[in-house]
């Protein structure tokens, strides 16, 4: 029987899940999953009325999903304005619940098999461990020393030795950078961050940027360049099929695929942006491109975010080819493309001039952030558009539309953006913390 590509021997086993589906119909699953679709909505008139009779609400949902007559609720669509137009999905409470049911059960599962460098929507990972470990590649391409990776040893090491690799990977950047250090002492690195730089905001870049100067001043005058990718409208293009074959090779359990399919049967084509189900949907289609690029291209310097990734490298011809052969993997195994304005290949670190000058800095934008020259700067945009945001909030507070509450908790949502970057001045001039 010829394998998959990306099968190992607990894949082609098949996960034993024949009590996931008795696991997942139990009360305390269903009250918790309650608990948590309702955090920061609780008053909404939808899910007040599914609290008020709470027990009969979960008791009537565990009894349709063991006759199998549950069927998933239509949706609310509504569109936000942000960096971009975004059409949002929103389900039925119920079927929020649902949702947080079976990835309570299932989501432990896949997450065992993603790449550690994939970041989006996961435990102990996020925008903040993202940039922490694009800044930790960077300093190694520029110093010359390589950087680890997870996958080095896995085909000579065991299941065990195969997590001890990833606990030492964890441990490898704050062993490289003041900055890591700080970050990852909790296990999670916005925190950690925010309080540092709020007590001494002169320094929190400090060794950064000497490590910067040190691989200049070393002659390491290597351009670094960045094969930056994003997937053309990537939710909508999630092929159904191709989706249910990765779910069906992990998990054997009939009862739980029958409500996979059932959730993702609910929307007519791709998967809908607005789901908890689709956040993990996401990860796994994208889970065979973070392996194909890690065992078959054999990249370290690899980042993905949801369908925003990139690759770093010292030759520009290189990346270009690594990104054709990205791209035929995309259409030909996922049916998905690569955006044609936003697969680009630049440099960040142009080569030192003839005259000794420094390397020319060029920076790069990822996630919010625009890392140049040791710097953790706000990208330009996004600042802009919290100023608007804040004028037009006080406009509102005056008429008496919005309360002094709603906007505090605004102002803290952007503050736990901006006090990761080099923001400290900033902050000031607009009169926050």
């Amino acid at each position: 029987m010829q394998l998959s590509l990306f099968e190992n021997k607990s894949e082609r086993r098949g996960t034993k899940s024949s009590s996931l589906f008795s696991q997942m119909l139990t009360f305390q699953n269903f009250h918790r999953s309650y608990i948590d679709a309702r955090k920061c909505k609780r008053y909404r008139s939808s899910i007040l009325k599914f609290g008020y009779n709470l027990e009969e609400n979960i008791c009537t949902l565990l009894e349709e999903l063991r006759l199998k007559t549950y069927k998933h609720g239509g949706y609310r669509e509504f569109i936000i304005n942000d960096s971009k137009k975004r059409l949002i999905k929103a389900a039925p409470f119920r079927d929020r619940v649902v949702h947080h049911a079976i990835c309570n059960i299932i989501e432990p599962i896949f997450d065992k098999g993603f790449v550690y460098d994939s970041y989006a929507c996961r435990k102990g990972k996020g925008t903040h461990a993202a940039i922490l470990r694009l800044e930790y590649f960077i300093k190694a391409l520029w110093s010359g020393t390589p950087a680890m990776s997870c996958n080095a040893r896995t085909n000579v090491a065991g299941g065990h030795e195969r997590e001890r690799e990833r606990e030492r990977e964890r441990e490898r950047p704050a062993r490289n950078t003041s900055q890591a250090r700080f970050a990852m002492a909790g296990g999670e690195s916005s925190d950690n961050h925010v309080s540092f730089r709020s007590t001494r905001p002169e320094s929190s870049f400090l060794d950064s940027r000497h490590a910067y100067r040190q691989a200049g001043l070393r002659g390491n005058d290597n351009r670094i360049y960045c094969l930056k990718c994003d997937i053309s409208k990537y939710f909508n293009n999630v092929n159904h099929e191709v989706l249910l074959g990765m779910l069906r090779r992990k998990i054997k359990d009939k009862d739980i695929l029958w409500l996979l399919d059932e959730i993702i049967a609910s929307n007519p084509s791709g998967i809908p942006i607005g789901n908890l189900t689709s956040q993990l949907f996401a990860n796994v289609y994208l889970n065979e491109l973070d392996h194909f690029v890690k065992r078959e291209l054999k990249e370290k310097y690899y980042i993905r975010y949801m369908d925003d990734f990139l690759i770093l490298g010292t030759d520009k011809k290189y990346l270009g080819e690594q990104k054709e052969k990205i791209r035929i993997f995309l259409k030909d195994k996922l049916k998905l493309n690569l955006h044609p304005k936003k697969a680009e290949i630049f440099p960040i670190r142009e080569s030192a001039t003839s005259n000794g000058a420094s390397p020319i800095e060029k920076g790069l934008d990822f996630l919010g952030y625009v890392l140049v020259g040791g710097r953790r700067r706000l990208r330009k945009s996004t600042v802009k558009r919290f100023i608007k945001r804040k004028k037009r909030y006080a406009k509102l507070l005056r008429q008496g539309k919005m309360s002094e509450e709603f906007i505090r908790k605004s102002e803290q949502s952007w503050l736990g953006y901006a006090r990761f970057g080099d923001s400290y001045w900033l902050r000031k001039k607009l009169g926050l913390g």
